[in-house]
């Protein structure tokens, strides 16, 4: 780390590499933080010249002016004399102002730079050297955030985790130490859509509200390994936590139309009821018979719970013929069987006569039989007159 100021002649016929690391850079520069004051022909926040690895570095300097041309990380980052060896800038960031290239100088970029980063609100240079290098340009919002330190500590996810990466509760990703440990992500499947999360230094992490899944009950959140976590957990890893749920089941009671149970079960939410009862039955009323047609409310896919109550078609009875028979006189009557009325002991020879109550007359005419049968042409009350005797009779 580097907090003091370094400083280079600034000349107009021989260029000097200035860095706030390493001015020459031909091993491996990583882990390091500059916040003093870097000044130089070509100059940079952590190393002016680069021909092998600059990785996981901070450039924080600050200053209202600087002589010579400045970039943020690195000012050159050339070939190396060394075939296989590519000069490589990655995991790092810088928040300098009045640089010529808020990475490096754009225009001598020879190698590999990756995930590298620079605070826009800060670097406001309109000049655009170094914006060539793809999404280097982040809001500060962003960067102090403890996604920018998990980004940071992945190559944006494309490499294993270094573990270099925390930060504070508020600020920009710094080291990790013994009271800052590194940032994880966990991502929050609830088995419909998922929810990224990033630990804090403390391995601690926000949790999501609990997911709502119809006909299920949240248990938790679980691990791959089945493991339950709360947010009292300290993750060490990357990983990814799953919503485990319980299926619901619903009371579903059928009753008769006395409202006697018939049967009774618990239905998994989604799944239609079947019944397992007798066959529901109603007593005649008397005017009517019952037949069991289906249920109230009409089967369907459980919800919640509900109770269902049979229904029942009607059907009007109708009511059979009764012979009933009234004296005529000592030795006659008159037997009413539906809609004919049968005289017994009818005196042959004699009129007879069918009247209404209205006194129209229906029938007439003379006995021809001992046992004779008259009939009405509908339901009703009638009067039969046999010689001089009259009997009010019922068809039916």
């Amino acid at each position: 780390m580097n907090a003091g100021p370094v400083s280079g002649p600034v000349s107009s016929t021989k260029a000097n590499h200035v860095g706030g690391i390493a001015g020459w850079n031909s091993g491996t520069v990583s882990v390091c933080t500059n916040s003093g004051l870097v000044e130089g022909d070509k100059s940079a926040g952590i190393v002016g010249y680069n021909e092998n690895m600059v990785t996981d570095c901070r450039s924080l300097v600050l200053t209202s002016k600087r002589r010579g041309k400045y970039a943020g990380l690195v000012y050159q980052n050339k070939k190396s004399s060394t075939p296989w060896v590519v000069a490589t800038i990655r995991n790092s960031f810088s928040v300098a102002n009045h640089a010529f290239g808020g990475i490096m100088d754009s225009f001598e970029n020879e190698g590999t730079v990756a995930n590298c980063y620079y605070d826009s609100a800060v670097y406001t240079n309109s000049i655009p050297l170094g914006r060539e290098i793809p999404n280097a340009e982040m809001r500060t919002s962003d960067m102090q955030s403890d996604r920018f330190a998990w980004i940071l500590n992945t190559t944006n996810g494309d490499s294993a985790h270094s573990g270099i990466w925390s930060r504070d509760s508020v600020g920009y990703p710094i080291f990790a130490d013994s009271l800052h440990k590194p940032i994880y992500k966990v991502v929050f499947d609830n088995g419909r859509d998922s929810m990224d999360c990033f630990t804090n230094y403390k391995g601690l992490i926000p949790f999501p509200s609990d997911p709502d899944q119809p006909g299920k009950l949240f248990r938790g959140w679980f691990t791959d390994d089945g493991d339950k976590i709360d947010n009292l957990t300290i993750f060490s890893k990357d990983q990814t936590v799953h919503a485990a749920y319980t299926d619901l089941y619903f009371s579903i009671r059928f009753f008769d139309s006395d409202w006697s149970l018939l049967d009774s079960q618990y239905v998994k939410y989604g799944e239609f009821p079947v019944y397992g009862g007798p066959i529901p039955k109603k007593t005649s009323s008397g005017k009517y018979e019952y037949v069991f047609s289906g249920w109230s409310p009409t089967l369907k896919a459980v919800t919640g719970a509900v109770t269902y109550t049979a229904v029942f078609d009607s059907t009007r009875i109708i009511p059979q013929a009764v012979p009933v028979t009234v004296p005529f006189s000592p030795t006659r009557s008159v037997t009413a069987s539906g809609r004919n009325f049968q005289i017994h002991a009818a005196p042959v020879g004699k009129s007879y006569a069918l009247f209404d109550l209205q006194g129209k007359v229906l029938a007439k005419g003379r006995i021809e039989s001992s046992e004779m049968t008259i009939s009405a042409p509908r339901a009703g009350s009638y009067i039969i007159r046999v010689g001089n005797r009259s009997v009010r009779m019922n068809a039916r």
